[in-house]
């Protein structure tokens, strides 16, 4: 199925996307949509995913070489446009500068775009096989995530069921019990678990500091003995467990990093990111940096994984971000079943912020990049065997 759109639908739709956005400068949005819950997160899918589809179409299909990569031209103006339009919301009294909005807007290009491929190409598309290679995929992510599956599931049980001891010392020494038991039964090597440990180490630092008096981020509002600096020990393993599934896709996976950036740089930026989750309180947050930093950095490096015996790629950025978004998902989980609070929940629960997706991508990065440099480093100081027909 062909799908053919002329540059003059391209110009309508993207005055009326103009035409939209100055409602919105004017404060003249009606006020039954502002009711909508993310109703602006929502516009902003459909309405850049839409231009990006109907821009990729006019453009037809083109590609343009940049920075080492044949990129669609299309979705990639659509990218800039949106962009453009929500940094002018910085000078703007009547729309604020969200760097959600953007995510959603750039999101929904890629999905109407993939959409779009789908439509056109349904009648050649082996459903049998792809359906195989889905569940194969998500058989091979449950692997991955054994210990991020079995501590939610803790989070749940732990809500109805008393073990007794206080809910956060069951959930330590549940975790840590678990962790044993992977080890001894070796569905964990010695090295992984020494890098969850390093993660929990990584994590409860951040907890103390971020529920300290002074910050308050979120809270620990139930007793426990297990806790250091009113924090209970388990919350390190919500870190570990970040860690655990990539250190475990790695494997199962079979992952390959191609055009991978320098070590260097690459660990520069995870120190970066891991002090401004400190420094943000009181000096300027320079996560937006950090964003083009690592945008920069991760541009070309793609991540190969193998599901059964077939090999796919995808960009490496792209798989941050889906991360990112399942591990908010399981934060709404654990918010739900009172494991921790964040201000806005203390009366009644809601869903964590969208906001916090961002984050976790940056938090995804530091262990992504942590167990990256571990494995490079093992690698590397391996002793080769000794050749004894030589």
């Amino acid at each position: 199925m062909k799908l053919r759109i002329s540059s003059r639908s391209l110009i309508i739709f993207a005055l009326c996307l103009a035409g939209i956005s100055a409602l919105a400068y004017a404060n003249l949005i009606p006020r039954a949509i502002r009711f909508i819950p993310y109703y602006d997160s929502i516009g902003h899918f459909v309405l850049f995913g839409l231009l990006g589809v109907i821009a990729h179409y006019a453009f037809k299909r083109r590609r343009v070489p940049a920075f080492g990569r044949n990129i669609p031209l299309g979705p990639t103006l659509a990218i800039v446009f949106a962009c453009i339009d929500e940094s002018l919301q910085i000078f703007s009294y009547n729309r604020t500068f969200d760097l959600m909005d953007l995510f959603f807007g750039i999101l929904g290009i890629l999905f109407f775009i993939t959409l779009a491929w789908f439509i056109r190409n349904w009648r050649s598309i082996d459903f049998g096989f792809y359906a195989r290679e889905l569940l194969m995929f998500g058989i091979q992510e449950a692997r991955a995530a054994l210990f991020p599956a079995l501590f939610l599931f803790l989070l749940f049980i732990s809500h109805y069921i008393s073990f007794g001891l206080s809910r956060y010392d069951f959930l330590f020494a549940a975790a840590v019990a678990i962790q044993i038991i992977m080890v001894l039964f070796k569905l964990e090597t010695l090295d992984e678990a020494k890098t969850i440990v390093l993660f929990h180490i990584i994590g409860l630092i951040l907890e103390i500091y971020k529920t300290s008096p002074a910050i308050g981020s979120w809270s620990y509002p139930e007793p426990g003995f297990l806790k250091i600096a009113g924090v209970p020990l388990f919350s390190g393993f919500m870190y570990a467990a970040v860690g655990s599934y990539i250190a475990h896709a790695w494997k199962v996976m079979q992952l390959r990093l191609e055009r991978y950036p320098s070590y260097t740089l690459s660990i520069l930026v995870c120190a970066l990111i891991y002090v401004n989750f400190f420094t943000n309180h009181f000096f300027y947050d320079i996560r937006l940096f950090l964003f083009a930093a690592i945008f920069a950095l991760f541009y070309k490096t793609n991540v190969h994984f193998t599901v059964r015996k077939k090999e796919y790629r995808m960009p490496l950025v792209i798989s941050f971000v889906l991360i990112a978004f399942f591990i908010w998902l399981a934060e709404n989980i654990g918010t739900f079943y009172g494991a921790w609070q964040y201000p806005s929940q203390i009366h009644a629960w809601s869903a964590v912020s969208l906001q916090k997706i961002t984050s976790w991508f940056l938090l995804v990065i530091i262990c992504f990049i942590i167990v990256s440099y571990l494995k490079h480093y093992k690698s590397a100081h391996e002793t080769k065997p000794l050749d004894l027909k030589s």
